[in-house]
């Protein structure tokens, strides 16, 4: 449909629900990589912690009753050390995890294209494309640093917050989540101790 401006020139009138394509390039850091770990594997991976941390504590302090009991006894001093070496290991875990899952994905570092439009969204690399049609979206997952699309199939599509550069791309792609996404929104919270110390933003 068209209407006239003051210039008396017909323009095209923009129709309701209707949105334009957006094509985002980017490939993917290791503390987005992270937070998206943490999203699928979060519960398993503090279970495991948070269990292998209770038995180092109680390691450690039966090791500690045993040198009070008997100062002389080596067994306490081999305790105590056990305990405090399991509780170091066990809050690396989660990193250590992260990292070795990181470095069997080397495809996540390369340039890749998202397409998102009308009908759904068009994840191209260098291997191929795979597309996911809106009616096939099941939940969109946002951390403070990525969106996460996952499809029926369990196929995901991450978007990095960063390549929405300007005001206006994110208005477009907020409007898009809006429209398409609706109630399968879902906020996770993250936390920083994925990573080991300078991981934060490496590639």
């Amino acid at each position: 449909m068209f209407e006239k401006n003051r210039g008396g020139n017909l323009i095209p009138i923009p129709l309701a629900g209707m949105m334009g394509v957006m094509r985002l390039r980017c490939f993917y850091r290791l503390d987005e990589f992270a937070e998206a770990i943490q999203i699928f594997r979060g519960t398993l991976f503090r279970v495991m912690a948070v269990s292998g941390l209770l038995g180092g504590l109680l390691t450690l302090g039966y090791g500690v009753a045993v040198i009070l009991a008997a100062p002389g006894y080596w067994l306490g001093y081999g305790l105590a050390a056990t305990g405090v070496l399991v509780g170091v290991v066990l809050l690396r875990l989660p990193a250590r995890l992260t990292a070795r899952a990181w470095a069997r994905h080397a495809d996540l570092r390369e340039q890749r294209t998202l397409i998102l439009d009308e009908s759904g969204i068009t994840l191209r690399t260098d291997k191929g494309q795979k597309q996911m049609p809106w009616p096939e979206l099941a939940r969109v997952y946002e951390t403070k640093q990525i969106y996460v699309f996952r499809q029926q199939d369990d196929f995901l599509y991450i978007i990095p917050r960063r390549v929405l550069e300007s005001a206006k791309s994110r208005e477009d792609f907020e409007r898009l989540l809006a429209e398409k996404a609706g109630g399968k929104r879902k906020r996770v919270r993250t936390t920083g101790g994925w990573l080991a110390p300078g991981q934060k933003g490496k590639g």
